[in-house]
């Protein structure tokens, strides 16, 4: 579709506001809401977190966050747009930078003036002349790609025979957004094209809107400050909001390249230090400097390429990470833990430290309990696991990193840590579980959990003492470590062994227990009518617990042999919340009788079932998630919390988390390349699912560069470091650490 002078036209008409109608999108809305037609207000539909088909691709260094977003569905949120965030103030979408009450985020598009070889200063003059933005008719593709190494978003539409590529990506440090636009001739005449971009600040965050023409910039001021500018020393500014940039005359067959830059917290004031292709060099250097990973799937590579992407870009400089991205503004210590792991493994090593230094610092009260959504809890409602969940994400730190200094400087933390959970309120001594009212996806006594024991509580503590002894042997505390130990052991063995409260029933795993060690098979809510009105738990007559995908968690991470029996037959039991009452794939986090939302696949919940089913060698399983996660949002990388709208209120609107991204990076690193480091030393145990066929991965392990590679071969398995072949007995490699700055190279034959 095409509108006659959009270059000419846009300020006339109130700058970007009648930018959809002029590219002919009909389907972008001219007003907030049809609602509006009777009288009443509403924002933009782009306030809406969800809607289906609806993706974002998050940028962000820790010094600025991006999101573009793309909704190909038939609804009349923005098709693209763009808005932008400060890492260290959590906010919900319709309070970014970039969101107006009134047009959301059509006013951020791009917008293209295009002329048969006309004199761009006299575009206006000339029948041919046409302007353009990108519309559902005239896009193309928007993806992930990687120049350089360097995550770009690459958006890619067509402004007549003018193809348009806009690339969306941040620099490794510094407040600013890049937006390069490459225009490519496609016809046989030269062309004419003129770009405008609009800087539609958020009203209720930005009191001062203004264009300065001395310095050829748009800027907005307020409660934050903003700025949009141009590298072309020819840029101009029109009106209140437009920075414009003329491309000249482009020959057939020919290119130009032009790049818009937002700046928040008066970042501009960086840009010309450095010129562009350094920043460029420097970004790349430190994008090749992270893990690699690299089957020739083309779906489990692409799904590791975005996650590790994607969490780089929701952590603030100070180590600030919002469990949800317009969601909860809040933070949890277990969220914060489990992405530390995952920055590890993706080669993030400073970023992986902030998180559990900040944890250890902030995180953990004077009684050893730990922050959950931004704040301590009453002991019955507080989450032990994630004492758990912490141990672990110290133990993994120092394994990785060889770093003791932390862990003697937090030493007094840790220990509260590793003590809470099986001290005063929790340790049921008669049996040597711990015990709550809350269970592990937060579930309370008023949905009609009783006072019992949960497999996942059990888990954690369990685990994680036993990770934490290791660490009090490293620094001495020879008290701490025998205490641990034996809770650890205590609580494993009644777990899996004691004839009343065991967590088996049915030759498979359950989720919880009453304190009399009743199988608690259904939550009977005690006042229905306050619960989320519609939800299956405030409705329905029978809400079950089991199956519960938590029961995957022993599987995944080898507390019970992943290729036993009762491992079997738990992943067999969990099949059968699978689609469950919906079409198209996914896990719930358990049975959704019992869920207080509407009945909807979660994205995280199904990656657990993933990861135990690749630890226990049942591919089939794995591949299945993997390639819903892949058709859902494998393009973005956004996974939302649950794929479906929440009850708002009083549930929060449904966003991404970044859990689902760790759980995929750990499937890769952990599962596939078989990285295990542990305190004494690397234990390798590589494993190539099927249809992978080979493996090569790097990994940043105590400062030495570890190369992994496999490939799929007959015969007995072998392994060799640095060419040499050496022992690979039961498909385990045990080796020293490297040395830190050297390069260890692993080559097996599976």
């Amino acid at each position: 579709m095409q509108a006659p002078l959009l270059g000419a036209l846009i300020p006339a008409l109130g700058g970007a506001t009648s930018l959809a109608r002029l590219a002919g999108d009909d389907r972008a809305p001219v007003s907030s809401n049809p609602a509006q037609e009777g009288g009443g207000q509403s924002l933009h539909p782009d306030f809406a977190t969800y809607a289906p088909g609806i993706e974002y691709f998050y940028l962000g260094n820790g010094d600025i966050q991006g999101a573009v977003q793309y909704c190909p569905g038939p609804g009349s949120e923005s098709f693209i747009g763009l808005t932008l965030m400060d890492p260290e103030n959590f906010c919900r979408k319709w309070s970014t930078f970039l969101f107006s009450p009134e047009h959301g985020f059509e006013n951020t598009r791009l917008g293209v003036t295009v002329g048969n070889g006309a004199d761009p200063e006299k575009a206006g003059m000339y029948p041919g002349v046409r302007g353009y933005a990108v519309s559902r008719d005239n896009f193309v593709r928007i993806a992930w790609e990687y120049p350089d190494g360097v995550p770009v978003v690459a958006l890619d539409w067509n402004a007549g025979e003018c193809g348009v590529r806009e690339e969306f990506f941040v620099p490794d440090e510094g407040p600013l957004l890049f937006r390069r636009v490459r225009l490519t001739n496609r016809s046989s005449v030269p062309l004419a094209v003129r770009l405008s971009l609009s800087l539609y600040a958020n009203f209720g965050l930005f009191t001062d809107i203004r264009t300065d023409e001395k310095r050829r910039t748009a800027r907005a001021d307020g409660l934050a400050s903003m700025t949009l500018f141009s590298l072309d020393p020819g840029a101009t500014v029109f009106g209140r909001y437009d920075v414009r940039v003329d491309a000249g005359r482009i020959a057939p067959g020919e290119a130009a390249e032009r790049v818009y830059v937002y700046a928040i917290k008066k970042g501009e004031r960086l840009l010309p230090q450095r010129a562009f292709p350094a920043v460029w060099r420097k970004t790349s250097a430190e994008w090749r400097k992270r893990n690699s990973f690299e089957t020739g799937n083309a779906v489990l590579d692409r799904l590791y390429a975005v996650s590790r992407t994607e969490l780089r870009s929701v952590i603030s400089r100070s180590g600030r990470m919002d469990a949800g991205t317009w969601m909860y503004d809040m933070e949890w210590l277990g969220d914060h833990a489990m992405a530390s792991e995952a920055l590890l493994r993706a080669g993030f090593v400073r970023e992986a430290r902030l998180l559990v230094e900040k944890n250890l610092r902030d995180s953990i009260g004077p009684d050893g309990r730990t922050i959950e959504s931004g704040r301590f809890f009453a002991y019955e409602y507080t989450e032990i696991v994630q004492n758990g969940i912490m141990m672990f994400a110290v133990w993994n730190y120092v394994c990785w990193t060889g770093d003791r200094a932390l862990l003697r400087k937090y030493w007094p933390k840790i220990r509260l840590c590793g003590d809470f959970p099986i001290s005063g309120y929790f340790l049921e001594p008669s049996n040597h579980l711990v015990h709550n009212r809350r269970e592990f996806w937060e579930r309370s006594d008023a949905h009609g959990i009783e006072d019992g024991f949960e497999l996942a509580y059990q888990f954690w503590v369990s685990f994680g003492l036993a990770k934490g002894a290791a660490l009090a042997r490293l620094v001495g505390d020879a008290p701490a470590a025998a205490r641990w130990e034996k809770a650890s052991r205590e609580i494993e063995e009644t777990m899996f062994s004691d004839p009343v409260y065991r967590f088996i029933e049915d030759g498979h795993l359950i989720k919880r227990r009453t304190r009399d060690g009743r199988w608690q098979r259904e939550a009977v809510p005690p006042d229905r009518r306050k619960l989320p009105p519609g939800s299956p738990i405030a409705t329905e007559e029978h809400s079950y617990l089991d199956p519960d995908t938590i029961t995957a968690l022993p599987i995944l991470l080898e507390m019970i042999p992943p290729g036993s029996p009762l491992a079997a037959s738990t992943l067999r039991f969990l099949d059968g919340i699978w689609n469950q009452r919906w079409e198209g794939g996914g896990y719930p986090r358990y049975n959704v009788t019992g869920e207080d939302n509407p009945p909807a696949p979660w994205p995280l919940a199904s990656m657990l079932v993933a990861r135990a089913s690749a630890a226990a060698g049942e591919y089939d399983r794995v591949w299945r998630v993997l390639e819903w996660l892949d058709r859902i949002a494998g393009r973005s990388g956004s996974w939302f919390e649950r794929c479906a709208q929440s009850i708002t209120p009083p549930m929060p609107p449904v966003g991404v988390v970044g859990w689902t991204w760790y759980e995929i990076i750990n499937l890769c690193s952990h599962h596939v390349a078989g990285l295990r480091p542990e305190i004494g030393g690397l234990v390798l145990r590589p494993r190539l699912p099927d249809r992978v066929d080979a493996l090569a991965s790097s990994h940043n392990v105590r400062g030495a560069l570890v190369r992994v590679g496999a490939r799929r071969g007959a015969g007995t398995p072998r392994a060799a470091v640095d060419g040499s072949e050496v022992p690979f007995a039961d498909g385990t490699l045990r080796i020293p650490y490297p040395r830190r700055g050297s390069v260890l190279t692993l080559e097996f034959t599976l």
